[in-house]
């Protein structure tokens, strides 16, 4: 029998005995590809969130601290997220978004089929890197709430099917804008700043139905890389990146080429707010308020019996904290502060602060536990501390 096929093969035309070959090495892969991928779809690799999980999603929302004056004192929580309402999605940001991420979203079922064989010819076959991604907005909002998981082989592969297995489930639960909502709930900025809502507020100071063109077209910008084009860190990359998604938007008629044309040349502008700043302000009243929430939700529980969680609930939490004079105060006390240490420097001039004897110190460094371990290994005291 293997004669008679090695007879037959070298009777073939040459063209053929090269395209017989090449055609196992393609439909191989492929055939593999359709196998692993109808494993993941049927649950034999690994469990999927069923209907009934996907329809009680919940992400982590901090909770809200307003002064008396409504003023946002500051945030507990887990992620750095607040919730957003559908009619607070900026037109801009959701066109952008559209147009440079999933420009077919309205059209697909959760998976662009075009877009998948548009990576495999010219990402995998043809070895262009920059022929774009093909992942839709579903696809990534399945990623955002379902943490990719570790697998012994073929990791990346699996966690994609699990994507597009779980990203048609949702297509089934929810609305196309309520995808986009959740998108922009969820999606993360980078700098712990996770959701449309914290990050128009985290770079431009603004609520998120205020943002520019320019703005949210930066912000759909940072997604491809939240830390390479951040404006913050590297605004030459932003603007580059933000003038793409601009570009982008001209392409699919959703700003004229005038108006996108005029936004392109206009500068990077950043109302920075860090994080740091929301956490240093009124740090002894937000651990006040903790403290007492902590005590009041024992005896005002959930509907369903649970414990309120403040750093879970998404909670809005009023207090009757003056805004400005809490401002006031912590100027008085830093300036007082400083004063403070200076009279202290002052008053040690020509002197030693500890006195002769550097016992205080000494003791400071017998009790560090590192060196303590360094010591039982049998160091001598000069190594065990650097």
């Amino acid at each position: 029998m293997i004669e008679k096929l090695k007879l037959w093969f070298m009777q073939l035309p040459l063209w053929k005995r090269y395209a017989i070959p090449l055609g196992f090495m393609i439909a191989l892969p492929i055939l593999f590809l359709i196998c692993l991928r109808l494993s993941v779809s049927l649950e034999i690799v690994d469990d999927l969130p069923s209907i009934k999980e996907i329809k009680n999603i919940s992400s982590p929302l901090g909770s809200e601290l307003y002064a008396a004056d409504e003023k946002l004192i500051g945030r507990y929580y887990i992620q750095n997220r607040s919730p957003l309402k559908n009619e607070e999605i900026n037109v801009f940001f959701k066109n952008a978004l559209i147009a440079t991420e999933d420009r077919r979203f309205y059209k697909h079922n959760g998976v662009d089929t075009r877009s998948l064989f548009r990576v495999f010819l010219k990402t995998i076959l043809l070895r262009k890197k920059n022929s774009g991604g093909g992942s839709t907005l579903t696809q990534q909002l399945a990623k955002n709430i379902y943490s990719r998981k570790r697998y012994k082989l073929f990791s990346t592969l699996i966690n994609k099917f699990r994507e597009m297995s779980i990203a048609k489930r949702l297509e089934k639960v929810y609305t196309k804008d309520e995808i986009l909502l959740m998108y922009a709930n969820t999606v993360s900025f980078g700098e712990q700043a996770f959701g449309l809502s914290i990050a128009s507020k985290r770079f431009f100071n603004k609520q998120p139905q205020d943002l520019l063109l320019e703005e949210a077209a930066t912000l759909v910008g940072m997604l491809k890389a939240t830390s390479y084009y951040s404006p913050r860190k590297n605004p030459e990359r932003s603007l580059s990146r933000r003038n793409v998604v601009i570009d982008q938007m001209m392409k699919y008629d959703y700003v004229t080429k005038e108006a996108g044309q005029e936004v392109k040349n206009l500068p990077l502008k950043l109302e920075y707010r860090a994080s740091s700043d929301e956490e240093e302000f009124a740090r002894y009243f937000k651990q006040y308020v903790q403290k007492e929430f902590d005590e009041w939700s024992l005896n005002n529980r959930k509907p369903d019996g649970s414990l309120y969680n403040l750093k879970h609930d998404g909670l809005k939490i009023h207090t009757t904290l003056d805004f400005d004079l809490q401002i006031a105060a912590e100027k008085i006390m830093q300036t007082h502060m400083k004063r403070l240490q200076k009279i202290f420097l002052e008053s040690w001039r020509g002197g030693k602060l500890f006195g002769s004897s550097s016992k205080i110190i000494d003791d400071q460094i017998l009790s560090v536990p590192h060196y303590k371990e360094l010591r039982k290994q049998g160091l001598p005291g000069k190594e065990a501390w650097p």
